[in-house]
């Protein structure tokens, strides 16, 4: 277990020097123990170290999609992008999927999901508050909050069909 939080622990300082997630993402995930579960809620990490996170976004609550736009993850050992070109979510199909996910831990993300090249971007708006998104065709997404990165999977059987890989359970 231990082996597996040093190795998200790798994957989250990489991200963080390509520019795809900032500092304070790789210190959210250090307050985790190696069970995956947090010592502290994410805003009590965030009062320790003196920032506002914000509002978190809410999946089950109302949500606008402003922008959708296909793309190519840089992150990951996936290389055929090909297999990208018949992939594609539309905007209902993206609100579908953004209320059916549910947060997951880094340990849930490295063991259940595969981390494909194809990947949507997406802007949303809930409650005045923008959030960018970016979908993997692996089932799961990062959601930008601020200054912290949300993992949400899709694991609801209904949703199968609009991913390339789903996790098997």
């Amino acid at each position: 277990m231990k082996l597996i939080s040093v190795f998200i622990l790798v994957v989250l300082l990489i991200l963080h020097s390509s520019g795809f997630i900032y500092q304070e993402d790789v210190r959210v995930f250090e307050s985790l123990n190696y069970s995956g579960k947090q010592r502290s809620t994410i805003s009590e990490t965030s009062d320790l170290r003196g920032d506002s996170l914000g509002k978190h976004f809410d999946n089950k609550a109302p949500f606008d999609i402003l922008s959708l736009v296909k793309g190519i993850s840089t992150v990951t050992t996936d290389n055929d992008s090909i297999k990208c070109t018949t992939w594609n979510i539309s905007k209902k199909e993206l609100q579908k999927i953004i209320l059916n996910c549910h947060l997951i831990s880094g340990t849930e993300w490295d063991l259940s999901y595969d981390n494909l090249i194809c990947v949507i971007n997406a802007q949303i708006k809930q409650n005045g508050q923008r959030f960018k998104l970016e979908l993997n065709a692996g089932a799961w997404m990062y959601l930008h909050c601020q200054d912290t990165v949300l993992i949400y999977g899709d694991d609801n059987k209904s949703d199968k069909n609009y991913f390339l890989s789903f996790p098997e359970y």
